[in-house]
């Protein structure tokens, strides 16, 4: 068996400064953690602003940063990153489902 380990999963990024709300900068940020597969409804329409949500395809053998720091006219911001779900991912094996050795 072929080893799996991209997935698509949603990443959130909780308390975006509204100035940081553009298609440019949420590609940017989201490309730091994998890549960008599509962003969410709310997210695209501004109609919720307390999170931006994407679809992206990550590598689960990868680790996955937990803050993003940008550098912005305003100077540097750390963003901080939500995962909504993340796959059990067994390293002996390479199959998704189980972790090793259970």
């Amino acid at each position: 068996m072929d080893k799996v380990s991209i997935v698509p999963i949603w990443i959130i990024f909780p308390d975006l400064d509204p100035y940081l709300w553009t298609d440019r900068i949420l590609n940017k940020l989201a490309s730091r953690i994998g890549k960008p597969l599509f962003a969410d409804h709310n997210t695209t329409s501004k109609d919720k602003l307390s999170f931006a949500r994407g679809m992206e395809e990550v590598d689960v053998e990868e680790s996955i940063l937990e803050v993003i720091t940008l550098n912005t006219p305003f100077g540097s911001t750390l963003q901080r990153v939500e995962l909504e779900w993340m796959p059990f991912y067994c390293q002996c094996c390479g199959q998704l489902g189980h972790k090793d050795n259970t």
